[in-house]
């Protein structure tokens, strides 16, 4: 009897250990601290992220999704914010939180991928259509004339330089939200003056 009681507390403490490896080695008591902490705008579960996860969650995409440490770096800070700020608003519940951190950060990548490219979409269909690839190309160059300097900077540096919100934040000392932000108000900025010259019924 003895031996089958140490037996099932050494099971449960195994299990217990492995739940807590799982979601960042809190127990569901920590986190649901840290989710009331996050919820009256305390930063513990950011921190936490960014301290002891940030690093892991990062190497993970570079070794096993081959992102390169720019594209893994942007992509698991789009996700440590995300995580937090659905933390926040109790959107998320206890189980599985490290995968659910490494998963988003993936999907943050992927979309951030599709962004990158979305500008050059119609463009590359037009191009295997139709015959007004000059003129698509005309109006994209005006639209980009009609941005102010900041802004065509931004287009240049992320879509044509290809390089990082990260690397510019760091080059401009500002946050990278901030960065991220200024960037997605220029490609906003972009396609509305794009749409605005390009006319699709134009007779060639």
């Amino acid at each position: 009897t003895m031996n089958l009681h140490q037996h099932s507390r050494e099971l449960l403490v195994e299990t217990n250990s492995c739940i807590k490896s799982r979601n960042f080695n809190l127990t569901e008591s920590q986190f649901i601290e840290m989710v009331n902490d996050s919820e009256n705008g305390h930063a513990s579960f950011l921190k936490l992220l960014f301290e002891e996860h940030y690093s892991k969650c990062k190497n993970y995409l570079v070794k096993y999704f081959h992102l390169c440490e720019d594209d893994a770096n942007d992509a698991t800070m789009d996700a440590m914010f995300d995580l937090w700020d659905k933390i926040s608003k109790r959107k998320i519940n206890y189980g599985n939180l490290s995968f659910l951190f490494t998963k988003m950060a993936f999907q943050h990548f992927i979309r951030s991928e599709t962004k990158r490219k979305r500008l050059d979409i119609f463009l590359m269909i037009k191009a295997h259509t139709h015959e007004d690839l000059d003129y698509c190309l005309d109006c994209a160059q005006k639209a980009f004339e009609k941005l102010n300097p900041s802004e065509r900077d931004l287009i240049t540096a992320y879509y044509i330089d290809e390089q990082s919100m990260v690397k510019q934040a760091k080059l401009e000392k500002i946050k990278v939200t901030t960065i991220r932000k200024r960037k997605q108000r220029a490609v906003e900025c972009f396609k509305c003056e794009f749409y605005r010259i390009y006319e699709p019924e134009r007779d060639f």
